[in-house]
């Protein structure tokens, strides 16, 4: 019965709701300035926007404790990392400035910045995670997943903006994926069927949010199947049971912990380097072309450099930050193995 599970999963091909993440490197800010006249409110404001958006990106790629450190520049020393400012729209009187700014920051000289400074902040491109909101009406209640009343997949799609360099992707309510998943399956955090899912939509994680309803509010509990396969994390939420408000907290408090966790593991492990010598055999050369594709959506897989192929098979060296068992985290939710024959590694596939 799992084997025709993933053949439906491979063969129908899921249909996923992505939320795409802006540039990491640009954001809007507001800035409302009073003064003695309006050029110097002016001025003042675009100081103040500069300053707020220096502050927003670094809390995307760093930790609180680090951004603290680097927001002791002056304004000034702020100015040489703007890159480019765009007005989006502006009101002034004779002694007030108001506007929406898009500004944009100099990747390169913010990231040698933090190198020359030896302050740890993440390099991984944006990170795409799966997400599977279960439901349960009261603690005694069955879970649901594709039910109508399900009010915390409500809320999921509602809600669907990124967190810093994550984006988060739920399943369209097809009669396709109800095929696939339930919530019965999210439940069973089952390794094989979560990679299947992880490869299809083209994410590196998968995460079951178990949402409990009670009289006092939402109790959510945050489970990665990635590898660990346990709880991660209990989130209580007070509020009103059927009030969208309710639900909508509970979304973006899972958020910022779910964009927390991969963001302070992707610093610590991005100040690692690895390169290996790997060794594919392949039936036929689409194969190859499809593990360079698979490799390459991983976010910390630097570079794969082709040394010889043929006879079927290929050898390669392959450049990622982080450690062999992240990589073979990475690996396993896209159905491949890494394995260890000393000198060098051999790449299979584990379906």
């Amino acid at each position: 019965m799992r084997h025709l599970c993933l053949i439906m999963l491979f063969c129908l091909g899921l249909l996923v709701r992505p939320v795409m993440a802006a540039d990491l490197y640009a954001v809007d800010v507001l800035v409302d300035v009073t003064d003695v006249n309006a050029s110097v409110a002016r001025e003042k404001a675009m100081a103040e926007a500069n300053r707020q958006a220096f502050e927003l990106v670094l809390k995307k790629i760093t930790t609180p404790d680090n951004v603290a450190q680097v927001m002791t520049l002056n304004d000034n020393q702020i100015l040489n990392f703007i890159k480019e400012v765009a007005v989006l729209s502006e009101k002034s009187s004779n002694v007030r400035y108001m506007a929406e700014l898009r500004i944009k920051l100099n990747e390169e000289i913010v990231k040698r910045y933090m190198a020359e400074k030896q302050i740890p902040f993440m390099v991984d491109k944006a990170t795409s995670v799966l997400v599977l909101p279960v439901y349960h009406k009261a603690p005694a209640m069955a879970a649901e997943l594709w039910e109508e009343d399900n009010l915390w997949q409500k809320a999921w799609r509602r809600n669907t903006a990124s967190e810093g360099m994550v984006e988060f992707v739920t399943l369209e309510p097809s009669s396709r994926n109800m095929e696939v998943i339930d919530a019965e399956k999210a439940l069973s955090l089952d390794m094989r069927l979560f990679g299947w899912l992880a490869r299809q939509n083209r994410v590196s994680d998968v995460f079951v949010l178990e949402a409990t309803e009670h009289a006092g509010g939402l109790e959510v509990q945050i489970y990665s199947p990635n590898g660990e396969g346990s709880l991660l994390e209990t989130l209580n939420v007070e509020g009103v049971s059927g009030d969208e408000a309710l639900y909508d907290e509970a979304v973006r408090q899972a958020k910022v912990r779910i964009a927390a966790k991969i963001k302070s593991q992707n610093i610590s492990e991005s100040q690692k380097q690895n390169e290996i010598t790997v060794l594919f055999m392949y039936g036929k050369i689409r194969d190859w072309l499809d593990l360079q594709k698979q490799l390459s959506d991983i976010p910390y897989v630097k570079k794969i450099q082709e040394e010889a192929i043929g006879d079927g098979k290929t050898q390669f060296k392959l450049v990622f930050s982080g450690s062999i068992d992240r990589l073979n985290q990475a690996l396993a939710q896209k159905l491949f193995v890494l394995r260890n024959y000393g000198d060098f590694y051999v790449i299979e596939s584990s379906y």
